[in-house]
């Protein structure tokens, strides 16, 4: 009986004296009161509870009303009516379709009230055992499956067994990514084009408890500020034109998996408050809701450039750079892990074009590849292997003439180098990519007048991407 009397029970009713009458009648339990139905949907948004003992008819949202509106927040509650009519249908329909425990009919006496009060309680509790036993049974299944795998010998496709390098800095990181998997915080992953970043988040997801459940990437660059609020949060119908259905967002798609924002900086200024609420609350608004949506979700965000810089430019709110900054990954660029570059040569063309085909690159061809700047990182590397593997030789041996053919004409491969030399070019080879991007948008900025939407379009970036290149290359208008 104690720990019915721990149940905490929300009491709606807007006739005072009703009120004071069930809150007698229940006084055992842990009770709160409201005489609107407004007032208790808002106070419920923030705390939680095991049963709603509502009147059904109310000014403003009826009972029913109400309870759907309380189940759209959290469903881990049981609802009861009181009602006066006794043929509603709308009453039966609600305790067919699991809107409502039961409802009870006025005039009642006391025990009445307490009966199906510890009936509703015995039956939340029972239902939050199944829950529980629900999801331990899921842990075991992701533990199972993952222990499946490696007996299989398949962690070549999983996890960390698609990330090559055995480098210092790649075992360090492998490391931390082990270790950050199960965290439930945010995890912001730092690293230059072409490093791999959505690799590293996929692995985070498989590694963690979430893995059978959707892992979904979003890049914030690609969707135009008028849409990605919509894309990530959903919208009901009606609510713009073209709105002919409720459309579930991401977040809802992605509830207890993991969302994937990637190139994070060109998020808009406008979102950004509303990524921050989810994050800090888990609630959000669909586009044309009036009633915040609950979703469970990861957050993984990735970025090539420096936030920091964002922040203090005010193009990046600095609360929402903390709160997905907790956990932090930075991937390496090829330049500063050499002695993998030949293992990921390998592994991407294994990937690509299975074990039957082979290259083998000369040593001097080897020389080369490995003493490369790599501006576009693995990516970059990829584009080789591509184009070698498409000159289709019998014996697949690449000699340096051949390599030097596919090889991006850039003056970043100093015949001097050798390994383990420090590769003096690249960062010179960064400033002076950074200064030809600056001379182009200073260049569209005039040709167009500092028209941002017109400059953005030519460019093809985001508003919110030019203007981040803006305050970074402080191309200000005159």
């Amino acid at each position: 009986m104690k720990e019915r009397e721990n149940a905490r029970i929300l009491i709606v009713d807007d006739d005072p004296g009703n009120a004071d009458y069930i809150s007698r009648v229940l006084s055992n339990y842990t009770i709160k009161v409201f005489t609107s139905s407004e007032q208790a949907l808002k106070h419920f948004m923030d705390n939680q509870y095991d049963l709603v003992v509502s009147d059904q008819k109310m000014p403003g949202l009826t009972g029913i009303e109400m309870i759907k509106a309380c189940k759209k927040i959290s469903e881990d509650f049981l609802g009861i009516i009181i009602s006066a009519y006794t043929d509603s249908d709308d009453l039966i329909d609600a305790v067919n379709s699991n809107v409502i425990y039961r409802y009870i009919i006025k005039p009642f006496m006391p025990d009445t009230l307490l009966q199906n009060v510890h009936r509703a309680y015995e039956s939340l509790s029972l239902i939050r055992r199944n829950k529980k036993l629900e999801h331990l049974l899921h842990e075991e299944n992701v533990r199972l499956q993952k222990e499946n795998t490696q007996l299989k010998g398949e962690t070549s496709n999983y996890g960390l067994g698609r990330i090559a390098g055995h480098s210092r800095v790649m075992v360090k990181l492998k490391e931390k990514i082990s270790t950050y998997a199960n965290s439930s915080s945010s995890i912001l992953i730092t690293g230059e084009t072409g490093t791999g970043k959505e690799l590293v988040a996929k692995a985070l997801h498989e590694l963690s408890e979430r893995s059978l459940k959707p892992f979904i990437k979003i890049n914030c660059a690609t969707l135009s500020p008028s849409i990605i609020e919509s894309e990530l949060f959903g919208y009901q119908k009606g609510s713009f034109t073209g709105a002919d259905i409720n459309k579930k967002g991401f977040f809802e798609t992605a509830h207890q998996g993991t969302i994937f924002l990637d190139e994070i900086g060109d998020l808009s200024l406008e979102m950004q408050p509303k990524l921050l609420r989810i994050l800090q609350f888990g609630t959000y608004f669909p586009v044309g809701g009036r009633v915040e949506k609950y979703a469970d979700v990861r957050l993984i965000a990735a970025t090539n450039v420096p936030l920091e810089e964002y922040v203090v430019a005010g193009t990046f709110r600095k609360d929402l750079y903390h709160r997905i900054n907790i956990l932090r990954l930075r991937i390496p660029p090829l330049r500063e892990r050499r002695e993998d570059i030949m293992e990921i040569f390998n592994k991407i063309l294994e990937r690509e074009y299975g074990t039957e085909r082979k290259l083998h690159l000369s040593p001097d061809a080897q020389m080369v590849l490995i003493n490369r700047s790599f501006p576009g990182n693995i990516r970059e590397l990829e584009t080789y292997i591509h184009r070698l593997a498409l000159l289709n030789i019998p014996d697949g041996n690449i000699t340096l003439q051949l390599l030097n053919d596919v090889l991006e004409p850039l003056n970043t491969v100093n015949k001097e180098n050798s390994i383990g030399n420090t590769f003096d070019e690249s960062g010179s080879l960064k400033s002076e990519l950074e200064e030809m991007e600056k001379n182009r948008i200073e260049k569209s900025l005039r040709e167009n007048n500092y028209n941002i939407t017109r400059t953005a379009e030519l460019l093809g970036l985001s508003r919110q991407g030019l203007h981040n290149k803006i305050n970074r290359y402080k191309l200000y208008r005159e």
